[in-house]
């Protein structure tokens, strides 16, 4: 999976928001996909 691949920060740096909001809305997708 290509988000294994960057870091969070790097993820977050790119898209110009904060690692922990990045973290909060990666947790929403993880447990939507259920």
């Amino acid at each position: 999976d290509l988000l294994q691949d960057i870091t969070l920060k790097d993820l977050a740096s790119y898209l110009q928001i904060t690692p922990t909001y990045l973290s909060r809305i990666r947790k929403e997708i993880t447990f939507g996909k259920k």
